[in-house]
């Protein structure tokens, strides 16, 4: 039959070689430090008063509300806190003031 017929026929078919598969093992890094302008637009927050919280203890942990009236942010009236995923990176997140 014409249809078993290799393809290249009269040519030695040899079994191809195994590809060989490195794997290379990245060195985990750490998130570039944050570079943001929000602490240039914080304000004194009555919500965060009401809570308790002092100005000391806002500055120690990086807790602000954000109001920047030029941009019409989604963050504008929010309150900021940092979030430390280790002693160099750092990155910001928004709680929405009800």
């Amino acid at each position: 039959m014409d249809i078993l017929t290799p393809y290249a026929s009269g040519a030695i078919v040899r079994f191809a070689k195994k590809p060989q598969i490195k794997q290379v093992q990245e060195l985990p890094t750490e998130n570039p430090p944050f570079k943001g302008t929000y602490e240039n637009f914080q304000v004194e927050s009555a919500w965060l008063k009401e809570r308790g919280l002092t100005p000391q203890a806002c500055e120690r942990y990086g807790v602000f509300e954000y109001c920047n009236d030029s941009r019409k942010s989604v963050y504008n009236g929010s309150v900021i806190f940092r979030i430390s995923r280790t002693a160099m990176a750092r990155a910001c997140t928004a709680h929405q003031i009800p």
